[in-house]
Formats: C-alpha cells, sequence, structure tokens
C-alpha cells in the first residue's frame, strides 16, 4: 500500500484558474500593444517625413505636419487602451472580480471608439477599421461578457453551496 502523505508526486498540481490564464494572455497582448504604441511615438518624426516623401514620390502631396497630428492621436488612444488592458490582465491573474470587469468593458469600448474615430476623425488608412476587425472585436467582447456571467454564476453558485455547508 502506498502512503499518499508521504509520496508528493501521487499529489495533484494546483489548479490554474481559467480567469488567471486569460490574464496572462491579456497582460502580453496589452505588452505588446503598449510596445507598438512607445515604438510608433518615439518614430512619429521620422514617418512623417519618410510618408511626405513616399507621396511626392507617388506624384502626392502630403501635409507631414497634420499626419503627425493624426498618428499621434491615434497612438497616444491606442496606449492608453493597451494601459487599461494592463491594468485589467493584473486584475485577471489576482483572480478580482474587477479585472474581469475592467477587461469587459475594455472589450466592449474598444470597438465603439474604434467607430467614433472612424466616423468623427479618420483621415488617413492607418485610423481606420476593416468589418473584419470590428468583427473580431465584438466577438472579444461577447465572449468576455460571457466569460463574465460565467464566473459570477460559478462564485455564486460556490457560495450558496458554502452557506449550505
Amino acid at each position: 500500500m502506498v502512503n499518499v502523505a508521504r509520496n508528493k508526486s501521487l499529489t495533484a498540481a494546483p489548479m490554474v484558474s481559467p480567469m488567471r490564464v486569460f490574464g496572462i494572455i491579456v497582460l502580453i497582448g496589452s505588452a505588446l500593444v503598449a510596445a507598438l504604441a512607445v515604438f510608433a511615438l518615439l518614430r512619429t518624426g521620422e514617418l512623417a517625413d519618410l510618408m511626405s516623401r513616399l507621396a511626392l514620390h507617388h506624384g502626392r502631396r502630403l501635409d507631414g505636419d497634420d499626419w503627425q497630428r493624426h498618428w499621434v492621436v491615434s497612438f497616444l488612444l491606442m496606449g492608453l487602451i493597451a494601459t487599461i488592458g494592463l491594468a485589467a490582465g493584473v486584475g485577471l491573474v489576482r483572480n478580482r472580480l474587477w479585472g474581469l470587469l475592467l477587461w469587459c468593458s475594455l472589450a466592449t469600448f474598444v470597438p465603439a471608439i474604434a467607430f467614433l474615430q472612424e466616423t468623427l476623425y479618420a483621415k488617413y488608412e492607418f485610423e481606420t477599421t476593416d468589418a473584419p476587425e470590428y468583427a473580431a472585436a465584438v466577438a472579444i467582447a461577447a465572449v468576455s461578457w460571457v466569460f463574465f456571467v460565467r464566473t459570477r454564476r460559478s462564485s455564486a453558485h460556490q457560495s450558496t453551496s458554502a452557506i449550505a455547508l
């Protein structure tokens, strides 16, 4: 007979919650988006100059200052979204309800923000969002809210069964 208490190889490894795994994914994704935003903002002047020269090469005129303004606004917005995503990821990794709620709210507002930017402000191609991108963003928001509802139901069920015991 095997003594289970002494044989540590038979004990189960601690289970990693789906929220923590999701939090790690959100943290990695948000960190990548934040890095892209920082890189783009640091290279704004060079890119504006390059875009102006490319436009001239193709017989078009591009106002570098206007392009630069739009570029900075777009990537500042992207950086803000990434920062909120990082905060949500920390909350998710720590298994906090506020982290999941923050993520769901962000996932809901990102398609709305993209739509408003495109309809009210966009002037250049990098400021537009294609239909597949909208569809992906809406799907991410929907799946996030389903996860939120299931998590709430699961925690409510666990608390009522704990009370019953």
